[in-house]
C-alpha cells in the first residue's frame, strides 16, 4: 500500500507542476484572473489551496501543529516552492509510517481535525483526489483564460515514471 500511495503521490505532483509550468508563459495579469463560478476565484489560488490541504492533512496525521501558509501566493515561482515544501512532507511521512499504521485509524486526532476519523491510506488517497479535482478546475480556467493545457491525464500527457518491481 505505501509504494502504491507514494506513486500515486509522484504522479500527482508531476502533473500538478504542469500547471505553474504552463502559466510561466502566461502575462502574470492574466493568470492572476478573476474567474466566476469556482470555489477558488484564480488559478494560483487553486494550487495554493490544494498545497495547503495536502501540508495540513500530512500534519495531521503526524499530530503536528499547522504551519503559516503563504494563501496570497500566486506567482509560478512561488508555487513552485509551495509544491515542493507540501510534496516534500507527504514523502518524509510516508518514509515514516508502516504498512499496518496506514490502515488503521489514528489513536487521536489534533484539535484542529476536519471530518470523521479515517485511515491514513484513506487521506493520502483523499490528497491525490482532491488535487486532481482541482487541477480539473485549474484546467478549465486556463481554457476560460484563452490558454488551453496539454493533457496530463494519468494515463496520458506526462510520460510517467519508471515502477520498481
Amino acid at each position: 500500500m505505501r509504494e502504491l500511495l507514494r506513486g500515486l503521490h509522484l504522479e500527482m505532483h508531476q502533473r500538478l507542476r504542469e500547471v505553474p509550468r504552463h502559466a510561466a508563459g502566461i502575462p502574470p495579469d492574466r493568470f492572476a484572473a478573476q474567474l466566476e463560478g469556482f470555489a477558488r476565484p484564480t488559478v494560483g489560488s487553486q494550487i495554493n489551496h490544494v498545497l495547503y490541504c495536502e501540508e495540513a492533512w500530512v500534519r495531521a496525521l503526524r499530530h503536528l501543529p499547522k504551519r503559516e501558509w503563504p494563501h496570497d501566493q500566486t506567482s509560478v515561482e512561488e508555487l513552485f516552492a509551495l509544491t515542493a515544501r507540501a510534496g516534500k512532507g507527504t514523502v518524509e511521512y510516508l518514509d515514516l509510517v508502516s504498512e499496518v499504521a496506514l490502515g488503521e485509524l489514528l489513536p487521536a486526532y489534533p484539535d484542529y481535525w476536519v471530518g470523521p476519523p479515517r485511515t491514513p491510506a484513506f487521506i493520502l488517497m483523499h490528497v491525490v483526489t482532491h488535487a486532481f479535482h482541482h487541477k480539473g478546475q485549474m484546467v478549465a480556467m486556463l481554457r476560460a483564460l484563452g490558454y488551453p493545457m496539454a493533457d496530463t491525464d494519468l494515463q496520458r500527457g506526462v510520460t510517467p515514471p519508471t515502477v520498481q518491481r
